[in-house]
Formats: C-alpha cells, structure tokens, sequence
C-alpha cells in the first residue's frame, strides 16, 4: 500500500469506523468486545485488499457478514456456553490453597524474608 492508498485507507477508518462498530454490535447480540474484534479483523482483511475493493463499506459490511457467521458457526461445534454469572458453589479455593503452599515453601528457602511476608498480610 503506498502513501496515497494509506492515507485514504486512514480516513475510511476515520469516518466509517462508528457505523461499523454499530453493525458489529448488532451482529454480535449487543457484545462490545466481540464487535471491537469482529471491526478490527475486518478492517485488518479489507486493508490487505484495499487496491482491488472498488466499494469499501460494501466490502467491508460482506466481511463482517461472513466472519460472524464462521464464528456462530465455529462456537455451536465447540459446543460453548456463555454464562453470565459463576455457578453456585463456585469458589477460587485453588488460588487460594496455592498461594499458601508457595509463601510456606518462600518461608523455607529465605526465612530472613519470613519478618517481611508476616508484615505484608
């Protein structure tokens, strides 16, 4: 892409870049951070193109068409399933249990630190 190209590339970005992210906010069910990546990844294929797309908002809608229904597709065969909330019961006991064995074991190797980590807690 040469200076020419870039720069118009640059200010397609500029002015159509809030109608994009308004697309991919509807494509992805009102998911900010699944429409920021979706716009970046378009945006990202249109400039490798950028020479040859003669409309590219047109283009670029079709990418982001295209790119969400892989990705409804690729997650329905991973079978995942977005929860909003942990489950019940649901507690960072592993953190936790970790953390103590490691300030145990830190105890032992520099025990002229030990004074230090009682102050920390």
């Amino acid at each position: 892409m040469d200076a020419a190209d870039e720069q118009r590339f640059r200010e397609f970005v500029a002015a159509r870049s809030p109608a994009l992210m308004r697309l991919g906010f509807l494509l992805t069910g009102g998911d900010q951070h699944a429409a920021e990546d979706l716009v970046q990844s378009t945006l990202a294929k249109l400039a490798a193109k950028w020479r040859r797309v003669d409309a590219p908002e047109a283009y670029a809608r079709q990418i982001m068409y295209r790119q969400q229904v892989s990705w409804w597709r690729a997650s329905g065969r991973r079978g995942e399933v977005v929860q909003p909330n942990l489950p019940e019961g649901a507690g960072v006991g592993t953190v936790r249990s970790t953390a103590h064995r490691s300030l145990a074991r830190l105890r032992q190797i520099a025990p002229e630190l030990a004074q230090e980590l009682e102050v920390a807690r």
